[in-house]
């Protein structure tokens, strides 16, 4: 029915202590965020009449607001998300196509201004739009999954629609994200190869009428040896093994533009070292670990599924944002998970960790329906 490598259900108690690893990855990985968008920003606030506490205060206050929503969400009934993904998507979506009616910032409208703070519904989107393929790929049986129309036309439709609101925002870094995020979970949701070879080619078709039609993500790939890309390079590599220690990154100072956000690693690779940079990969390898383990032992396929899809969703972005500051693909404009200043992604990323710990205390109780 279910066609994922198993070598046996894990015991429930060992999934509980996995679980707990892994909230524990994440308290370190936010803990370390924290530290360093305060090292990253605090330098040049003072130009600017703004507290050199400012982003650090906001970001602290952001985590506040996504743990409590962890525990919220650790708390929700999974058989409520199953049975009202495609309600909870159409939300979050909704929410996104406002953003279209709000004045542009940096030319872009991906965010809903709400008072002093500004909200970027695409994160909330991304989380809704995987427990939607969650729901609608379990629904399934292997006979229905095996007919295009049945089995992978309908979520197709919706992620066109997804596409469009933020090929409009614009932002096409996120659009090619969610696009990969769909052709992971339709192969590991047992879609037929060849409706995931021909969605492949569809991609491919996007991607190359994207290029061809945003001047500025041409742009991008001819010049990704750009300034930021090479004060990037700079920071990560004259940190040496162990840094130059925290606080003492020169990069920051007025060089590197907003350090603190997507490009907040090189700054902990010029403060802390190779070492510093080699933690937080090794983090983000046994979060991945520890998360697929336990997506590949639930007894629920909705609660495997869902699982699957979070964990590969953060690690998938911590690759991503590595490249980018790596200067080995183009700026995609995808902070690092947990880390980047960034209050939406943030609570949303902490969103999906509350889902995985309820999913994993819970998953022999959902109701997983073929009909």
């Amino acid at each position: 029915m279910f066609i994922i490598l198993k070598v046996g259900l894990m015991e429930e108690e060992k999934l509980h202590r996995l679980c707990n690893i892994l909230v524990i990855i994440t308290i370190f990985l936010v803990a370390i965020g924290l530290i360093m968008v305060f090292s990253a920003s605090s330098i040049r606030i003072p130009q600017s009449e703004i507290s050199m506490y400012h982003y650090f205060l906001r970001q602290t206050l952001w985590a506040a607001i996504g743990f409590l929503a962890l525990l919220i969400v650790s708390r929700i009934d999974c058989n409520w998300l199953f049975k009202n993904s495609f309600y909870i998507l159409l939300f979050c979506l909704l929410l996104t196509v406002c953003t279209l009616c709000f004045p542009p910032i940096n030319n872009a409208r991906r965010w809903l201004i709400i008072g002093p703070l500004s909200i970027q519904p695409s994160e909330l989107l991304k989380v809704a739009f995987i427990i939607y393929l969650s729901s609608f790929f379990s629904k399934k049986d292997d006979d229905k999954l095996k007919i295009f129309l049945h089995g992978f036309f309908p979520p197709i439709i919706i992620l066109a629609i997804i596409l469009a609101i933020l090929a409009l925002q614009p932002h096409c870094g996120a659009a090619i994200f969610i696009s990969f995020i769909f052709l992971s979970m339709a192969f590991f949701g047992r879609v037929r190869i060849k409706y995931i070879l021909l969605f492949f080619i569809f991609v491919g078709i996007s991607i190359g009428t994207i290029i061809t039609t945003k001047s500025y993500v041409m742009e991008r790939i001819v010049n990704m040896d750009n300034y930021q890309s090479q004060h990037s390079i700079i920071a990560l590599g004259s940190g040496g093994i162990f840094g130059k220690g925290p606080g003492l990154s020169e990069q920051k100072l007025f060089t590197l533009p907003l350090p603190y956000t997507d490009f907040i690693l090189p700054i902990i690779g010029e403060e802390l070292g190779f070492l510093g940079v080699l933690f937080i990969i090794c983090l983000f390898v046994l979060f991945a670990i520890i998360g697929f383990s336990i997506s590949v032992n639930l007894s629920s396929i909705f609660g495997s599924l869902l699982v699957f899809g979070l964990v590969f969703s953060i690690f998938l972005q911590a690759i991503i944002n590595m490249c980018v500051v790596s200067k080995l693909i183009p700026v995609m404009g995808l902070p690092l998970p947990f880390i980047s200043y960034g209050g939406s992604f943030l609570v949303s990323s902490l969103i999906s960790i509350g889902l995985i710990i309820n999913l994993t205390h819970s998953s022999s109780k959902i109701k997983d329906h073929f009909p």
